[in-house]
């Protein structure tokens, strides 16, 4: 087993990841100009530059480097033993706002945690910094490190992002009628434009899917994209079929996720009577057109949590399309549905840390992946002022995250071998069709740096980011 660099007790790449998505990364002037356009600007929660924390190395150049005995700069302290496929494995990325050097206060920083980018002298970049712990500064620079690079972003109304193994189609970009109030994708009911599913969308994400899987690494078809109006919930449904039968144009063998909200064919809400029965038909419908695995993502556990975030007044117009509306039982009864249909972990649900108290997100944990729903743990980026207090610690997150990791195995461990085996792998897929390495927050237009460019070329690289989403 790999060992990961550790301070003050906690994973190094989890340090680095959480910080870097809650903080931002602090760069001078002439790396603000450069990266500047590669920074993602289609949703303010994540935006920022997509970093990488190890594995910047093709198969080759990592061989050639231990054939010299040169010391790898990993996050691990087993650099000398480590095999590539190891070292595939301890990466990790996040998304990190850049903050301009000139703008930061030096004063404000001597005992608090930050980052900074740099570059040598040879056009490597790299990570130093410091952070603090019960009043200790652990001093940290990181080598392996790396950038992925935006020659021209274009601001398309549907995002597909390929790469690695993983291909992205957002049907509704920017628009979704759920109104929740923390969320800035469609932050009012008031913004969503019915009828946007039309023949040029059609045309749009047929071209894009059929370019994007021409090198047939491509491995998964992951649709997401807010959530529509009542009026375009068929449509939506029309979309998803197409886009599948595109994909396995294609790619025959590959596998399709689907993020959605709890519905059926028409309608998100319905009598507690039938409401398992009509999820359940919908599900197996998207089944039968090919979908392996689902995402229904809660990210707030309790209806009090719901009903604080998700309640808004549509004056009876879309009634039923809110979180709040579809509700907690709502959520439950979906996913109990979806693991009927598909199989105990071929489902995921994200939870959000920040929103939820650290004990629901812990309930959670447990109540889901017993049922058979694997949990993804996101950390809350607040889309303006308003919601800043409501950010995790990086502590917070890392704990959570340890949770997660320690309450799964447990509950796997219950099962029999072969049995433990399998839902294993199926959480390892769930994983990498939601976040695989390559593709999150690249939108139509990316280019990948040189080295990314490299490791697609010599092999499908497919292993595990990470557990945090």
């Amino acid at each position: 087993m790999v060992k990961i660099k550790k301070i003050a007790d906690k994973p190094l790449n989890s340090i680095l990841k959480n910080s870097l998505y809650l903080n931002g990364i602090i760069v001078s002037d002439r790396l603000f100009e450069l990266l500047n356009n590669s920074q993602y600007k289609g949703y303010r929660t994540t935006m920022g530059i997509f970093m990488k924390l190890g594995a910047t190395l093709s198969r080759q150049e990592f061989e050639k480097i231990k054939l010299n005995n040169t010391k790898i700069a990993l996050l691990t302290d087993d650099s000398e033993s480590i095999s590539y496929d190891e070292y595939l494995k301890i990466r990790e990325y996040t998304t990190a706002i850049l903050k301009r050097e000139k703008f930061v206060n030096k004063e404000n920083l001597k005992n608090k945690s930050y980052f900074m980018l740099d570059i040598n002298k040879e056009g490597k970049i790299y990570i130093i910094g410091q952070y603090v712990d019960k009043n200790i500064i652990y001093h940290i620079k990181l080598e392996d490190c790396g950038v992925f690079l935006q020659e021209k972003y274009k601001d398309n109304p549907v995002i597909l992002q390929a790469g690695g193994i993983r291909l992205r189609v957002s049907i509704s970009g920017a628009n979704c009628i759920s109104g929740c109030s923390f969320c800035d994708f469609g932050n009012s009911y008031k913004n969503y434009i019915n009828n946007t599913l039309n023949q040029d969308f059609k045309d749009y994400i047929t071209n894009e899917i059929k370019q994007l899987t021409l090198n047939k690494k491509v491995q998964t078809l992951f649709i997401t994209g807010g959530n529509p109006s009542l009026k375009d919930m068929k449509k939506w449904t029309e979309f998803v079929v197409h886009s599948i039968d595109v994909f396995k144009k294609y790619i025959p063998n590959g596998s399709v996720d689907v993020m959605l909200t709890p519905r059926g064919f028409d309608n998100y809400v319905y009598d507690n009577i039938v409401r398992y029965k009509e999820y359940k038909k919908y599900l197996e419908f998207l089944k039968s057109i090919g979908v392996n695995t689902i995402s229904p993502n809660m990210e707030l556990w309790t209806q009090e949590e719901l009903n604080r975030f998700c309640s808004i007044s549509t004056n009876g117009v879309n009634f039923g399309t809110t979180k709040s509306e579809i509700g907690h039982d709502g959520y439950i009864d979906f996913i109990k549905a979806g693991i009927n249909v598909f199989g105990k972990y071929n489902i995921r649900s994200s939870l959000i840390v920040g929103l939820n108290s650290n004990g629901n997100v812990k309930k959670a944990i447990k109540d889901l992946t017993k049922l058979g729903c694997y949990v993804i743990l996101s950390p809350f980026k607040a889309p303006n002022k308003g919601f800043n207090k409501l950010e995790p610690s990086i502590n917070d997150v890392i704990e959570l995250s340890s949770y997660l990791e320690d309450e799964t195995d447990k509950i796997l461990r219950t099962f029999p071998k072969k049995l433990r085996q399998t839902y294993k792998e199926r959480i390892g897929n769930l994983l990498n069709a939601h976040n695989s390495h390559n593709t999150a927050n690249l939108c139509c237009g990316q280019s990948l740096d040189v080295i990314e460019k490299e490791i697609l070329r010599f092999e499908n690289d497919n292993h595990i980011v990470s557990k945090i989403n």
